[in-house]
């Protein structure tokens, strides 16, 4: 393996006395522990390399952490998770509900490492957000449930807690709304849904990333609108 670690080097003009730091991450696939564990022991082989753990996570968390340490600051998964949480504050106090209602945000998250955040966002967001967690690793990774099932299937995902079940708020004072969303795997992909019951017992309504994209510009159309700004906004859609 160091061989050819070397020759790839060589090839690439790579400096292997250069320092650097590589940052690794897994998540609850049966793989993922076994993968980076290879990439370590790869890693080592460029001896002026230093390889660091981040640990179980998502996609998204490990690119974060990695942007952070370009930046200059903290490496660790708390700093990540208090800059989501804090941001997210300082949106909802700009749109804040309707009075007395509260939020709920009931999310599916594949039985995947999504939880992992879930768990850590719900504790940080509880004093402005109700957040329901559910397929948390009980089942089976992306059986019936996650973010490409829901989309294909259009169906709600496995185990998904609807109108009078114990999971959701029952007590007299949340009467606010309700919102579902929909992680993959590693919880970089989103969608969100509603249940659609007129249209069948396990049918939805999809607002899968076309939509919420197309949302997002003509949101911040209506921003710009109101300035001064010559900025004019515009999508550009991807087909596979």
């Amino acid at each position: 393996l160091e061989g050819h670690i070397s020759q790839l080097m060589s090839i690439h003009g790579i400096d292997g006395e250069e320092k650097a730091v590589v940052y690794v991450g897994w998540d609850t696939r049966p793989s993922s522990l076994a993968l980076s564990q290879a990439l370590t022991a790869g890693a080592n082989c460029m001896h002026a390399t230093e390889v660091r753990a981040v640990g179980l996570c998502t996609t998204p968390a490990l690119h974060s952490v990695v942007r952070n340490v370009n930046l200059g600051l903290p490496d660790t998964l708390d700093y990540y998770f208090d800059t989501m949480a804090n941001t997210f504050k300082t949106l909802f106090a700009s749109c804040p509900p309707p009075t007395g209602a509260d939020v709920t945000v009931v999310i599916d998250c594949a039985n995947g490492v999504g939880r992992e955040t879930g768990l850590a966002l719900q504790q940080r967001l509880q004093d402005c957000l109700r957040i329901v967690l559910y397929n948390t690793g009980e089942g089976t990774l992306n059986a019936a449930c996650g973010a490409e099932a829901t989309q294909k299937s259009r169906q709600l995902p496995e185990g998904t807690p609807c109108a009078g079940d114990a999971r959701l708020p029952s007590d007299s004072n949340s009467s606010g709304p309700v919102y579902y969303f929909s992680v993959d795997g590693d919880a970089d992909r989103l969608v969100a849904f509603a249940p659609w019951p007129a249209a069948g017992s396990n049918a939805i309504k999809l607002f899968d990333g076309d939509r919420i994209i197309a949302l997002f510009c003509y949101s911040l159309q209506r921003i710009l609108a109101q300035t001064s700004s010559s900025f004019q906004v515009g999508a550009v859609q991807r087909s596979e």
